[in-house]
């Protein structure tokens, strides 16, 4: 504040060189003030907007924060079982910049949020909670208290994976086990509702048991907050005393094909039928035929040397017995070294089984056949045989008799012969030719010469018009002959060759004769450049669709369709640029006509 000052309308107060009030009042509250900052106030009056000199300045400190009020008692909250966890908050208060949470006289927390959660407690441990806030004004006296206990641990969960297993005979154990449980301290085991065992391990060995005695186990697990439920129960018996070793022979068996010159495969199991393991031990196989109640054959080799069998245990033999050399019904015979109580050095008895009779035969006989081409003789081999390809067929073939019936072919090449090269040409142009399986058109009675090659040496000529081969059996041959004389007339050309009895092997050419050569004018034959001239045609009774027309750029009547003729007769327009050549072709016969272009400055 300032004194007023007579005759001024108004004051102007300054912060140092900053204006910070201008009225008609003679006082004023500089508020929002940084804690403990300084400050120089000097005020000037005004009249008239003249103001006065300032006053001297008078300094100032602006005042310090005030600490904040203490928090309430916070809340506290003990989360789930198991968790080591309780939950902390408070109300935050006005001017608080941070927060202290002591637990006891321990700061466990320190920060701006109204909440903490206190983590890895001892289960049900004592916990005493104060809050204080602070700012940089100072603390707060602590809130008032409030107690609370960590949660308990929970009852841990119902053993699994139980299992109880009977030892070795003559043990009186069964062995239990089971999987272990978090959180459990320890388990108690039950036989038939009996505890039999209570503590931390998850495996217990039952002993003294009665032989074949029956047992009914649970298991539950335990902590601090109480017992799970039990287990599913889990059955045994205890181990029955142990016997002697059992040498057992079973399961003898023949595998292969049943036909003279075959080799068997036999095969026998010896099981350890008592509870005893045995030391070493041998046995071994021998045959008979047809049952006949004599003495039974060793097979070669099958005498087998073992070290030894567990209880219970199987070990399962298999020797080669062949070829089969005769016919009847085979017997096998296996027999086994016996442990059944048999004293140290005492005598042993052999332990016999024999298979039942097996029927052994020879190969049925494939008979001489022709297949395929092929011709194959008798078989009674049962294997592959080698025939031979039919009449005029090339290459080799082999067929599998298998017990009286022939297979699929191992191989067979066999060739069917063939006609190459077969071609009609000109006699005046040898290079003009038609070859297999085409056609050409020619005037009638044109001289035209056939020829051909064939693959083997037995051919034997097919009919067909205007020449036939030249020599019974050439592979090579040649025919002169003249075009049919009847115009518009096809005829087919063709050679064959007969082999073995079959269907012959054909190859054949189209001709088709016409009257004479197609006519091919025109209006003039020299020209002079860009002149027009009517090239006109006659196709002389040809088939005008096979008729072509080329040369120039065409135009005119509908008689012309892209060089293609679609009349016998007909005629172009046609300009002429340059000298040109037209021809006019139907099949092989063609007409040519060339116009020619009159020589610059020719005067005629």
């Amino acid at each position: 504040a300032w004194n007023s000052v007579g005759g001024a309308t108004g004051y102007k107060l300054y912060d140092g060189a900053t204006l910070i009030y201008s009225g008609a009042s003679t006082g004023y509250s500089h508020t929002g003030l940084a804690a403990s900052s300084g400050h120089s106030y000097t005020v000037a009056s005004t009249n008239g907007g003249v103001d006065s000199a300032s006053s001297g300045a008078v300094g100032g400190t602006a005042p310090n924060i005030c600490a904040p009020a203490a928090p309430a008692a916070p809340t506290a909250t003990a989360s789930l079982c198991g968790s080591g966890q309780i939950n902390v908050s408070w109300a935050a208060v006005g001017g608080a910049t941070s927060y202290n949470l002591l637990d006891g006289g321990t700061t466990i927390y320190t920060g701006a949020t109204a909440s903490f959660s206190h983590i890895n407690l001892t289960a049900s441990s004592s916990h005493s909670y104060t809050v204080i806030a602070t700012n940089n004004g100072g603390s707060s006296a602590p809130s008032g208290a409030t107690a609370r206990s960590a949660p308990d641990v929970c009852v841990p969960a119902t053993p699994g994976g139980l299992t109880a297993t009977p030892a070795s005979c003559g043990t009186g154990q069964i062995s239990i086990s089971w999987n272990s449980v978090s959180g459990a301290t320890s388990y108690t085991l039950r036989d038939s509702g009996a505890p039999i065992y209570t503590g931390g391990g998850a495996a217990y060995a039952h002993t003294g048991l009665s032989t074949g005695s029956s047992h009914s186990y649970t298991v539950a697990a335990e902590n601090a907050a109480g017992t799970s439920a039990y287990s599913n129960i889990a059955l045994a018996t205890a181990p029955a005393t142990c016997s002697a070793p059992n040498l057992v022979s079973q399961n003898i068996s023949m595998t292969g094909t049943n036909k003279i010159g075959q080799t068997l495969t036999l095969g026998a199991d010896v099981q350890n039928a008592g509870t005893l393991a045995t030391g070493g031990f041998s046995d071994d196989f021998s045959y008979q035929w047809n049952g006949t109640g004599g003495a039974w054959t060793p097979v070669a080799g099958g005498i087998i040397a073992k070290s030894g069998l567990a209880a219970s245990a199987i070990s399962s033999d298999a020797v080669s017995f062949g070829p089969l050399a005769q016919s009847g019904t085979l017997y096998i015979q296996h027999c086994v070294d016996s442990y059944n109580q048999v004293p140290e050095g005492g005598a042993e008895t052999p332990n016999c089984s024999v298979s039942s009779g097996v029927a052994i035969s020879a190969y049925a006989t494939c008979s001489g056949t022709i297949t395929s081409n092929c011709t194959l003789g008798n078989n009674t081999a049962h294997d592959a045989t080698s025939g031979t390809c039919a009449t005029g067929y090339s290459g080799a073939c082999s067929y599998t008799c298998t017990d009286g019936v022939w297979g699929l072919p191992s191989s067979n090449s066999c060739t069917p012969p063939s006609i190459s090269e077969f071609k009609i040409c000109l006699q005046s142009d040898p290079n003009n030719c038609t070859s297999a399986f085409g056609s050409r058109t020619t005037a009638t009675g044109t001289p035209l010469v056939a020829s051909w090659t064939v693959s083997a040496d037995t051919c034997t000529p097919v009919s067909g018009p205007g020449f036939t081969i030249t020599g019974s059996g050439a592979p090579l041959g040649s025919s002169l002959f003249n075009a049919n004389s009847a115009a518009d007339t096809t005829d087919r050309y063709q050679i064959g060759c007969n082999y073995g009895g079959g269907a012959p092997v054909v190859s054949w050419i189209d001709v088709t004769t016409l009257q004479e050569l197609p006519k091919l004018t025109s209006t003039s034959t020299i020209v002079r450049a860009g002149s027009t001239v009517r090239l006109s045609w006659d196709t002389n009774n040809g088939t005008e669709t096979s008729c072509t027309l080329t040369g120039g750029t065409l135009s005119g009547n509908d008689t012309l369709a892209n060089g293609t003729l679609t009349s016998e007769t007909g005629y172009a327009d046609i300009t002429i640029a340059g000298r040109t050549t037209f021809i006019l072709t139907c099949g092989g016969l063609s007409s040519v006509k060339t116009i020619e272009i009159i020589p610059t400055g020719w005067e005629g």
